[in-house]
C-alpha cells in the first residue's frame, strides 16, 4: 500500500499520508472538500545500502550462479 501527498487548499499545507489503502484515501478526500490529492513521483528503491557502498543480496547472487551453470559460455560475473 502506497503513501500519498495531500494538499489543504484552505491552508496550504502539505502533508503526507501513512500507509493507507485507496479506498481509505478516497474517504478522507470525500470528509473534507478542502483536501486534494497532490500528484508526484514515486518514492522508487533502486538498490540496498548506502551511496558509498552497495550490497547485493545472497539470493540474487545464488540466482546469478544458477543462471551461469546452466549457460555455458555465459560472461556473467557472479
Amino acid at each position: 500500500m502506497p503513501t500519498y501527498t495531500i494538499k489543504n487548499k484552505a491552508t496550504g499545507k502539505i502533508f503526507q499520508t501513512d500507509i493507507i489503502k485507496y479506498t481509505a484515501l478516497e474517504q478522507m478526500l470525500g470528509s473534507d472538500h478542502n483536501l486534494e490529492l497532490q500528484l508526484n513521483t514515486p518514492q522508487i528503491i533502486g538498490s540496498i545500502g548506502t551511496i558509498h557502498g552497495r550490497h547485493t543480496d545472497d539470493g540474487w547472487k545464488d540466482t546469478l550462479k544458477e543462471i551461469k551453470k546452466n549457460n555455458p559460455g555465459s560472461n556473467i560475473k557472479v
